[in-house]
């Protein structure tokens, strides 16, 4: 079968992008299953893809939209991020009014149930512009791709055409990280951004209790760590920022023997996928997670990984896997097995593969809701 022609488009920061786009298409030309083009990833960005805001730039006019345009004219199906800006949208609506190819919008996040802790909270409320383009997206896109079964669920109500796509792990590059391990220690650890707050206030009485009842017991946090957290004597806190491709590296050099994956149960958390699950499990480190959305889902209680309703679940877990190594090693391993199995990108890609080939095959669907207008774009276009 001849590898279906996908041009990606990226909106976020380098996390989003190279999980969602850039290991499906890199993995997606390695196995020949999609002949795809990503443009212009940055593996150090840290916010929004500057493009959005760029639009009647003369830069975007002479390079960016020229480069959209080629990508677009041969792409069997083009995927691209959600998008932030009135620019954004009208660009995505753009490209598929003038090229005819089906429009692919890629969705990791439940954007219309933000925490009120969650710092997107602000910009996502029912009655802004942002959520207002967000739906917009949802509503007119051939398809969507999410990367959970509950995303799915939630999305349902703008679109009938919605494909799961899970995150999953390149073995290329997390069998290239040897794991460090402390002798003497025994680490617990935890890595994630600077929205986590109210999930870390989960373990924050087990890290307490743990530290103190146990000498040889640390607690490391990369990244992202609460005041309280940061409160409690002997925690390790490490808030160096790896570049995206490094990460894997990064993670292995903490010297995890504990992996811990603490979630607030809301409507948002049960649409994050079990990446740090993955994660943990590519390196071979047993995961103590809240029995939360995709943790619940997909982890195998007490097989592959342990689940925890609540702070006293994780004092109990941790305290089993601390007094055996044993059963610690078992469960890594174990994990590291699964994922292998069933959350391979190389297998992942394949899918994605016969996904946007099913979704070329369709062609575009009949608009359900009209095209928003903005001079911006037919002026570019006019122009390029």
């Amino acid at each position: 079968m001849q590898s279906v022609k996908a041009l990606f488009i990226p909106t976020l920061n380098s996390g989003v992008v190279f999980w969602r786009m850039y290991q499906p298409v890199l993995a997606g030309i390695r196995t020949k299953t999609i002949d795809a083009h990503l443009l212009w990833w940055q593996k150090d960005l840290n916010a929004n893809h500057p493009w959005q805001t760029d639009i009647t730039s003369n830069q975007f006019r002479a390079r960016i939209l020229g480069e959209m345009e080629a990508g677009a004219r041969i792409a069997d199906v083009i995927v691209m991020g959600i998008t932030h800006t009135p620019a954004g949208l009208t660009t995505m609506q753009g490209l598929r009014e003038c090229y005819g190819k089906p429009m692919v919008i890629e969705a990791d996040d439940n954007v219309l149930s933000c925490p009120t802790y969650n710092q997107a909270a602000k910009y996502y409320n029912p009655d802004s512009t942002i959520r207002k383009i967000a739906v917009a997206q949802l509503r007119e896109a051939d398809a969507l791709v999410v990367s959970t079964p509950y995303l799915k669920e939630v999305y349902s109500e703008f679109n009938d055409n919605i494909y799961v796509i899970p995150n999953s792990i390149d073995f290329e590059m997390w069998n290239r990280a040897p794991r460090k391990h402390n002798k003497h220690k025994i680490t617990i650890g935890w890595m994630g951004g600077a929205t986590h707050e109210a999930d870390l206030a989960i373990v924050v009485p087990t890290i307490k209790e743990l530290t103190a009842k146990y000498p040889n017991v640390e607690f490391s946090i990369l990244h992202g760590a609460s005041a309280a957290i940061r409160a409690i004597k002997g925690v390790k806190i490490n808030n160096k920022f790896a570049r995206i491709d490094q990460y894997a590296k990064y993670v292995a050099s903490a010297g995890f023997d504990i992996g811990i994956a603490p979630l607030v149960d809301n409507a948002f958390n049960r649409a994050k996928s079990n990446l740090r699950w993955l994660e943990y499990s590519a390196l071979g480190i047993p995961c103590v997670a809240s029995n939360v959305g995709h943790f619940a889902e997909t982890i195998k209680d007490g097989v592959d990984g342990l689940l925890c309703n609540d702070t006293n679940d994780f004092t109990l877990n941790l305290e089993t896997l601390i007094q055996d190594k044993s059963k610690r090693r078992a469960i890594g391993n174990t994990a590291k097995e699964r994922v292998f199995k069933d959350f391979n990108i190389d297998n992942t890609a394949k899918y994605y593969g016969e996904v946007l080939k099913e979704i070329s095959d369709r062609g575009q669907i009949k608009r359900t809701t009209p095209i928003v207008k903005d001079s911006n774009f037919k002026q570019t276009v006019e122009i390029i």
